[in-house]
């Protein structure tokens, strides 16, 4: 192991940092939580069922939030907005969720 200064290091201890490097890391992360939550789902996994389920209704209220936080923006950049834009902004907008991001 070598010092930050190139040296040789020698000591007792040493304090490691990881970091992510790729987004790519990320996306087979991703691949392999959908891969095992097909498998609970199928029956075929570890967890019972309800966890299973749980776990897929968090994950869609998630994704459903994010659609619904990104149709805000859209909505907030427009300059001019119709009637009923300015209705789903507001609607949007009274979602906490939605509303601390905005």
């Amino acid at each position: 192991m070598y010092a930050p200064d190139g040296t040789a290091y020698d000591g007792n201890y040493a304090v490691l940092r990881l970091e992510r490097e790729s987004v790519e890391k990320r996306e087979r992360e991703l691949t392999q939580k959908a891969a095992k939550l097909m498998s609970e789902l199928d029956g075929k996994g570890q967890s019972d069922e309800k966890a299973a389920v749980d776990f897929l209704l968090d994950t869609m209220e998630s994704y459903d939030n994010f659609t619904k936080l990104k149709r805000a923006r859209e909505l907030q950049a427009k300059d001019d907005r119709t009637e009923a834009e300015r209705e789903l902004l507001e609607d949007l907008k009274s979602i906490d969720e939605i509303n601390e991001l905005l």
